[in-house]
C-alpha cells in the first residue's frame, strides 16, 4: 500500500483537488470531517467537467464518492483485489483502529507483480473493444466520451494509427493549469508504448511499472486492444 494518503475537507474548492489531483500519485484524495466521509478521483472530477459545470468552484462535499471501501493492513492482497474487482473500484483504504494507514490501488498491484514470475500472454488479458478519440478532439469530448462508457484512457488515432493516448489524469492536469481549449493529442501522450499480442504479460507489468502508467495499447499493423491495470 501507499502511506501517503492527500486527504481535504468538505468545502475545499474544485481549482484546490484540481492541483492536488495532477500531482499526487495515487490519483485520489480523501474527504475528511473528523473521519473519511468521502472519496474523490480523477475520473470524478472529470465526469463532472463532462456535464458542463464549474468545477473550480464545488467543493469536494459536492462530487465525492460517499461510499467508501476499507481494508486492514493485515488483509490478503487477494481477498482485496477480489473484494475491488466485485465492486468496480480502483483503490481501497487501509484502516486501522479508525486511523488511516494507507491507501491500495491498482498501482501499487502493479508494483507488487513486476517482483514476481509468472506465464501468460498479452492476448489472454486484453481489452479488444476499444473506445478511441480522433487528435483534435476537444478535452470535453474526450471527457463526455469517458463519462459514458466508464473509462479513464482514450488511445488517439489519426488515420487508423495510434498517435497517442489521453487519460483521465491528463485531463485533470490541463484542468488544473486553467487550459480547457487543447486539444486531445496536445494534452495527452504523443506516440505511446505498444506491445503485440504474443508478448509476455511480465513484460507489460514491468514497463507499467517502470514508467508509472495505467495501460498499454496492443499494436499489430492497426489498434487491436489495450492492456489496463484492472
Amino acid at each position: 500500500m501507499n502511506n501517503i494518503v492527500i486527504t481535504v475537507p468538505p468545502q475545499a474548492k474544485g481549482k484546490d483537488i484540481l492541483k492536488i489531483l495532477s500531482q499526487t500519485t495515487s490519483g485520489r484524495v480523501i474527504v475528511m470531517d473528523q473521519e473519511p466521509v468521502g472519496i474523490i478521483s480523477t475520473r470524478d472530477l472529470v465526469n463532472r467537467y463532462s456535464k458542463g459545470e464549474n468545477i473550480y468552484e464545488l467543493r469536494a462535499e459536492d462530487f465525492m464518492t460517499k461510499e467508501i471501501t476499507t481494508a486492514n493492513p493485515e488483509n490478503n492482497i487477494n481477498e482485496v483485489l477480489r473484494l475491488m474487482l466485485h465492486k468496480g473500484i480502483g483503490s481501497v483504504l487501509v484502516m486501522e483502529g479508525g486511523i488511516i494507514s494507507g491507501i491500495f490501488t491498482e498501482r501499487d498491484l502493479i508494483k507488487a507483480m513486476a517482483k514476481t514470475e509468472f506465464s501468460g500472454i498479452v492476448d489472454s488479458i486484453m481489452t479488444s473493444k476499444v473506445i478511441t478519440i480522433p487528435p483534435h478532439s476537444s478535452l470535453m469530448e474526450a471527457a463526455k466520451l469517458m463519462t459514458k462508457h466508464s473509462i479513464r484512457r482514450l488511445p488517439i488515432i489519426d488515420k487508423h494509427n495510434l498517435v497517442g493516448i489521453l487519460t483521465a489524469s491528463d485531463i485533470v492536469k490541463s484542468l488544473a493549469k486553467g487550459i480547457e481549449g487543447v486539444e486531445a493529442i496536445k494534452a495527452g501522450t504523443k506516440n505511446p508504448w505498444f506491445v503485440k499480442r504474443l508478448d509476455p504479460i511480465y513484460k507489460v507489468i514491468r514497463f507499467m511499472n517502470e514508467k508509472r502508467i495505467g495501460c498499454v495499447p496492443v499494436v499489430e499493423d492497426n489498434l487491436v486492444g489495450i492492456v489496463r491495470e484492472t
